[in-house]
Parts: C-alpha cells; structure tokens; sequence
C-alpha cells in the first residue's frame, strides 16, 4: 500500500468517527478533490505538469482518480506548496472549488446535487456530503431564507485545516450553486478559525 492509503470504513456525520480526535498521520482528504485540482491545472495550465506536484505529495494520477484514496494533511500541504511553487495565482484554490462543478472528479456529489430541487436542499444536505470529500470536520447546513443558507464547519479536535482548503470550500459552495443556477452566488464568511472563530460560518445567497 502507497502513502495514499485506502478506507472503506463509516466516520460518522463528517468523516471520522464521531467525537474521535484527529491523529497527525489520519487519511482525511479524499482524492475526489486532488483530481479536482489535476483536473483544472490541466485544463487552465496545461504547461504545468501534474506528476511532479503529486509527487511532491507522495503520490500520482492512478492514486488521484481512484475514489477509494484518502490522503493526509500533511499531503495536501505538499501538494499545495508545490502548486504555489509552480503557479502564481493566489486565488487558484477557490477557483478549483468552483470548477468542481464541472469536474469529472465529482461525479458522486454530483448525482446527489441532481437529485435535489435547488442549492438549498444541497446546502441543507451538507452533514451527508461533505464526508464524500474531507473527514476532518463536521458540518451542517440551514436554510434562513427562501434563497439563503447557511453553512457550518467545525474542526474535529486535532485537525489543522489551511487558510487555503477554506478558500477551496467557499469556491465548492458556489460552485453547488451554479449546478442548479448557472449563476455564482453571494457567500458572505462571518466565521473562520483563520481569523481566531472556533467554527468556519458560510452565508450563501443565491438568485432562483
């Protein structure tokens, strides 16, 4: 078995089993979301090569389009410092978020999404969909308008979530939205543990 080990087990709400604390070396990412990344890079920097930043990270295309591939924080981070490295764009991450609406890579979230009526119902949904992608924290939608959601994230004990994988997750919400819209919502971001909150709080405002 690769550095990129696999999991077929239950974690609960959000990824790993309920009220279990994170260990450092804990498989949290699915690689749904690291095809994402390969996915776009290929497609908006196609002079970029892939292999070398998956390897930065331990592994490789076969591992990043196999579903059953979870990898760790410290991989992710490998792989976004390499990106950074190799791509002078700060605002990529989001910018993958978004384009994960269109990626192969999440065709499971997909087929959730399109058998949903609107964003609300998806947003609503999230304690059953964000574990499909990231297990390191728990999460849980509202809706507190006729089209505006509300999303919360909070980190498991231990994790040690990026400033960067928020970006990419305000990028995936919108991107939820412009499923049903084809329109990019508003996202308002009140409360981040980047900024000292103990829960990362989403506002999504969409148009029907």
């Amino acid at each position: 078995m690769s550095n990129a080990e696999r999991h077929s087990g239950e974690w609960g709400d959000s990824g790993v089993s309920s009220g279990a604390p994170v260990s450092r070396d804990a498989r949290l990412y699915n690689s749904r979301i690291a095809q994402t990344y390969v996915e776009y890079i290929d497609r908006f920097h196609p002079d970029i090569d892939v292999a070398d930043l998956l390897e930065a990270a331990g592994t490789n295309r076969k591992e990043a389009r196999d579903p059953a591939v979870w990898y760790t924080q410290d991989q992710v981070n490998r792989f976004h410092a390499a990106m950074s490295d190799a791509i002078d764009d700060p605002d990529i991450c989001r910018k993958a978020g978004r384009f994960a609406s269109q990626a192969r890579a999440t065709g499971a979230v997909k087929q959730v999404a399109l058998g949903l009526l609107s964003p609300g119902s998806f947003y609503v949904r999230m304690h059953r969909i964000m574990p499909l992608m990231a297990r390191q924290a728990t999460a849980r939608g509202r809706l507190i308008g006729p089209t505006k959601a509300e999303v919360i994230t909070t980190p498991r004990p231990g994790a040690e979530e990026k400033a960067f994988q928020c970006e990419n997750r305000i990028g995936s919400l919108e991107g939820a939205s412009f499923i049903f819209t084809g329109r990019w919502p508003e996202i308002e971001h009140p409360e981040c543990i980047h900024r000292g909150d103990d829960r990362c709080r989403y506002e999504i405002s969409w148009k029907r």
